[in-house]
């Protein structure tokens, strides 16, 4: 319920009425709820209940929630201008990254990639890393104030981003190169072109930093981009005119 009032579902998004709800699910035992519920009120914090919370702390917990500063990006930086690559330094807090790793941990399976013959997802040889995709019944609330974020920041229009993932890299994983654009040249993708027009932009959020190399590489660009944890990379997959930029 906190979810479809906050994306507004049958009605328009209603974000005070999503933290209500989440309040009533954390009161009512739900451990996730109370996990979103401590992060959203306090993003330095970490998502620790307490085992006998008093009279009264959940709804002290949904008032502290500053709804502006949750859903308010951070100042970006550039990056390159082509291709065209911004940064958001603590676009995320540690806190809120611990949670999200948490909330991906039980559902990675192999991640898959588009098969350029029919325009399929299917699993492949040139990425063996794995992720964690969040469809509408899967989402947490966190999730979607995450993703409303990101609207703010790029300008991008929430109801048309692609359902989030959370991706996962162990030692040796990779994802070898390619484009996020949708190839225009190639009939495989025409019908979802159609259907659902050209991916313009990826927003990645680096969730971690404890590891050697991981960077996102741009091979013809000569950048290799590695964030800190919490910070967060646009990447435009077109260029002005809405054309695939092969950078």
């Amino acid at each position: 319920l906190a979810l479809i009032a906050a994306i507004g579902v049958v009605a328009p998004p209603d974000w005070a009425r999503a933290i209500d709800h989440l309040r009533l699910a954390a009161e009512q035992g739900s451990t996730g709820a109370a996990h979103q519920l401590l992060v959203l009120a306090d993003p330095d914090a970490d998502a620790q209940p307490p085992a006998s919370p008093p009279a009264g702390y959940w709804r002290d917990r949904a008032a502290a929630v500053d709804l502006l500063r949750r859903l308010a990006p951070p100042a970006r930086r550039a990056v390159s201008d082509r291709p065209f690559l911004r940064a958001f330094p603590g676009f995320c807090t540690p806190a809120e990254c611990r949670l999200l790793m948490d909330i991906a941990e039980r559902r990675l399976v192999r991640a898959p990639v588009y098969d350029r013959a029919d325009g399929r997802q299917t699993v492949a040889d040139a990425r063996d890393n794995r992720a964690a995709l969040f469809q509408l019944a899967d989402m947490e609330l966190l999730i979607e104030v995450i993703r409303a974020r990101i609207s703010n920041a790029t300008g991008l229009p929430l109801p048309f981003f692609e359902p989030p993932q959370i991706l996962h890299y162990a030692v040796g994983e990779r994802f070898k190169p390619h484009h996020d654009y949708l190839d225009p040249a190639n009939p495989a993708f025409a019908e979802e072109l159609r259907a659902s027009g050209q991916r313009v932009a990826t927003f990645l959020i680096y969730l971690n930093d404890d590891f050697d190399g991981g960077e996102t590489d741009f091979p013809d660009a000569r950048i290799a981009f590695r964030g800190a944890v919490g910070e967060a990379l646009m990447i435009a997959n077109v260029d002005p005119r809405g054309e695939p930029d092969p950078a």
